[in-house]
């Protein structure tokens, strides 16, 4: 692969931009799309500094999408999807507010 066959990646923009609210013991389900990237791009997730999955079993990531189930008061906050090769990355935040908190 030549340095001309290569592409950054970049990520649909879609509603895992912005902000999502939950009840407590809902399910957050969340895709994170790349569109482009030459070699295919690493999707990861991470919450705040931590990279996700978390210890939890109620927490897990398949592929480019990120599933928490019985979500509780403490699995809100801010949520990154973050797709990289050696070209660069692209990025997408969101915000988990689950209701109550």
């Amino acid at each position: 692969m030549s340095i001309a066959d290569t592409a950054a990646p970049k990520l649909r923009d879609t509603a895992s931009s912005g902000r999502f609210l939950h009840k407590p013991g809902d399910t957050l389900n969340v895709s994170c799309e790349p569109v482009l990237g030459t070699p295919t791009p690493l999707i990861t997730w991470s919450r705040g500094s931590g990279h996700l999955p978390l210890t939890s079993p109620r927490a897990y990531v398949t592929g480019n999408r990120l599933i928490v189930t019985s979500l509780g008061l403490d699995d809100g906050g801010v949520y990154t999807c973050t797709a990289s090769n050696v070209v660069g990355e692209d990025q997408r935040v969101f915000r988990l507010v689950v209701e109550g908190e």
